[in-house]
This record gives C-alpha cells, sequence and structure tokens, in this order.
C-alpha cells in the first residue's frame, strides 16, 4: 500500500510560531518586572531553590534576568560565574547570546554600584558624629563648588555675548 500524499496546504495558510527558548526568557523577564517586589521576591526565592536543586540553562537564564530585576535571586557573582562557566553552544541563538551579555553587563554594573555603596556606607560608620560636624564646618565644599559654578556660568555669558556682538557686526 503507497502513501497518501499530504493534502496541499492553502495559501493563506500559517504554521504557528512555536516560540523559541528566547521568547520564552523575554516573556519570563517581562512578567517579572510586572511583578510587585513582594511577589518578584517570593519568585526569586523559588528560583534560587530550584537553581540549588536542579541547575539547568533556564534556571541560570531566569536568576539572571531576575536578578537584574530584585536583590533576592542570589548572590551577582555566583550568578556572573554561572552564566560565565556556560559553553558557547549553550545559547541556542544570536538573540539569546546578545540578550545574556547585555543582562550581564547589567549584573556587572550594579556589582560596582553595590561595591561603591557598601565603602560608602563604611566610611560613615567610621566617621563619629562629632567628627562630622567639625568637617561640615571646616571644609564648606558646597560653598566652593557654587562658587565655581557660577564663575564658569558668568565666562560662558561672557562668551556668548562676545559671540553675539561679533556675529552682529558680520552681517
Amino acid at each position: 500500500m503507497e502513501p497518501q500524499p499530504s493534502p496541499p496546504t492553502p495559501e493563506c495558510y500559517t504554521p504557528p510560531k512555536v516560540a523559541s527558548d528566547f521568547d520564552r526568557l523575554l516573556a519570563f523577564a517581562a512578567k517579572t518586572a510586572e511583578l510587585t517586589p513582594a511577589a518578584r521576591a517570593e519568585q526569586c526565592k523559588a528560583l534560587v531553590k530550584q537553581n540549588k536543586d536542579a541547575p539547568n540553562l533556564t534556571n541560570r537564564l531566569q536568576l539572571l534576568v531576575g536578578r537584574v530585576l530584585s536583590e533576592t535571586c542570589g548572590d551577582i557573582t555566583k550568578i556572573l560565574d554561572d552564566i560565565g562557566s556556560l559553553p558557547p553552544a549553550a545559547l541556542p541563538d544570536e538573540a539569546m547570546k546578545q540578550f545574556v551579555a547585555t543582562q550581564t553587563a547589567t549584573l556587572k554594573q550594579l556589582q560596582g554600584y553595590s561595591k561603591k555603596l557598601g565603602n560608602l556606607e563604611r566610611k560613615q560608620r567610621t566617621v563619629h558624629p562629632a567628627e562630622a560636624k567639625e568637617k561640615s564646618d571646616v571644609g564648606t565644599p558646597k560653598t566652593d563648588e557654587t562658587r565655581l559654578l557660577r564663575e564658569k556660568l558668568e565666562a560662558i555669558r561672557s562668551m556668548e555675548k562676545q559671540l553675539d556682538e561679533s556675529g552682529g557686526d558680520a552681517k
């Protein structure tokens, strides 16, 4: 018995689009961004646990995205190490690679801000209140900065005036 040929498809037929891994990750990012901070924290806690119990590419990528949106999605250094250890072939297409690259760069920037903030907080804790009062009275950096800005503004105004005057003569 010969196999039956499949019926011809009408020209207006469009096969249903199957969501790619990238589409699903992007949808996850959008849905996570819409959550309240409390709901996002709950989701992140579940993701961290799930990744600990059964680490896989999807979990790692969701943690990467989630950590950009919430501090409860784990340690930035660990997430960056996990993503950095992926073989190049692990990411299925160019769009996914580009998305992961931007999310990774964002996390690195957040990590830098966190370190700066931590250093600033440590410095503030080491300064005693009496010393802080003395420092605020002595230096007055705000007035110096204001004075410098005023001088620069006056210089710019002066240059504008000269340009206006020389432009009027050329006409």
